[in-house]
């Protein structure tokens, strides 16, 4: 029988954050902050699933956000 693991709630909501657009933070004004941001939200450091995972879900996120604008139709780039 194989062996089915789901993510916890703290997984799920990393990945969420790691999702969000990378000028999500900008608007952070303390600069030591807003490098340690950086950091932690690279996709450098994560390993490649991850990384795809992420990249997915940033798509999602931004077809969710054209189909509330009804720009559903334009062609979707790959998110930065």
């Amino acid at each position: 029988m194989p062996v089915v693991a789901y993510p916890s709630g703290n997984d799920v909501f990393t990945a969420l954050l790691l999702a969000l657009p990378p000028q999500m933070w900008s608007g952070i004004k303390d600069q030591s902050l807003l490098q340690e941001m950086k950091q932690l939200i690279s996709m450098v450091s994560l390993p490649t699933l991850l990384q795809q995972e992420v990249l997915h879900l940033r798509r999602q996120l931004e077809l969710l956000k054209r189909c509330k604008e009804n720009k559903q139709d334009e062609e979707l780039s790959a998110p930065a």
